[in-house]
């Protein structure tokens, strides 16, 4: 059970770590953004990221759900 535990764990912290770097770079690209474009090409560029939030959000509904589903199902097959 320790076994199991200690993947959660590490997989949670690399998740963790991953979620941090992201959001450093994201802060550091809208840093760089609004320093050294003009207000109307940067809002251009942040108008564009905000419509690719909102489609990734869009695309990621149901995911986990589905893939629950497939997961067990697959194991299912493999025990049969």
């Amino acid at each position: 059970m320790s076994s199991l535990f200690s993947k959660i764990l590490k997989g949670a912290g690399a998740n963790f770590l991953g979620e941090i770097c992201g959001k450093v770079f994201v802060l550091a690209a809208t840093i760089l953004i609004t320093r050294y474009l003009e207000k109307s090409v940067a809002g251009v560029v942040f108008l564009g990221m905000a419509i690719v939030e909102v489609a990734a959000s869009i695309s990621m509904l149901g995911l986990r759900f589905v893939v629950v589903k497939y997961v067990a199902e697959g194991r299912e097959r493999a025990d049969e």
